[in-house]
């Protein structure tokens, strides 16, 4: 996660480029295959939580930009008997 955010830094990424450049499909599909992962087990742990917000920071995302990109997600750990209280997220109804 250092080296990718030195490498933001390198060339001067700032928050909100991803998405102001037309990123968006591909930070979707990064994102969900990584949070597919982190909510395959039905929980998310401390580490996962610590992933959750580097991924957030990674693509300079705000919360509710985040949350977008992981509704899918929580959705799908939900269906699969997920607790909601243990996905360490904000579920819009």
């Amino acid at each position: 996660m250092k080296t990718l955010l030195a490498m933001k830094r390198f060339f001067r990424i700032n928050e909100g480029d991803f998405l102001r450049y037309k990123r968006h499909d591909t930070i979707k599909q990064i994102l969900s295959k990584q949070l597919k992962l982190i909510y395959l087990d039905n929980k998310v742990d401390k580490s996962e939580a610590s992933m959750k917000v580097d991924l957030q920071s990674l693509f300079g995302l705000s919360y509710d930009e985040f949350l977008s990109f992981e509704q899918e997600a929580v959705e799908e750990a939900l269906k699969n008997g997920a607790n909601i209280s243990d996905l360490d997220t904000f579920y819009k109804l």
